[in-house]
């Protein structure tokens, strides 16, 4: 059962008996974010930075859906990853 303001889990992967989650990232009114993973779902880390691109994929695709260029969000994606990177803020 979700719980408000959480996002619905989607069809096909509430069909597989064999879906985990992996990842949860939560996100406050300060704009602190919380994060919970899996770190021992793949056994190569590699696979987390193909998750990560992937991701930042997704993110500039919902962006599209809104109007916006997704290249121009990638890059912007890319400069926080690359400041965090940098200078973390946690």
């Amino acid at each position: 059962m979700s719980r408000p303001r959480e996002l619905p889990i989607p069809a096909a992967i509430a069909r597989d008996k064999g879906a985990r989650d992996v990842l949860r990232v939560w996100t406050g009114g300060d704009d602190n974010h919380t994060i919970v993973l899996r770190s021992d779902e793949w056994e190569d880390p590699a696979v987390w930075g193909m998750l990560l691109a992937d991701l930042a994929r997704h993110v500039a695709a919902s962006y599209a859906e809104a109007g916006a260029d997704p290249d121009a969000v990638l890059d912007r994606v890319r400069e926080g990853f690359d400041a965090e990177w940098e200078s973390p803020t946690k």
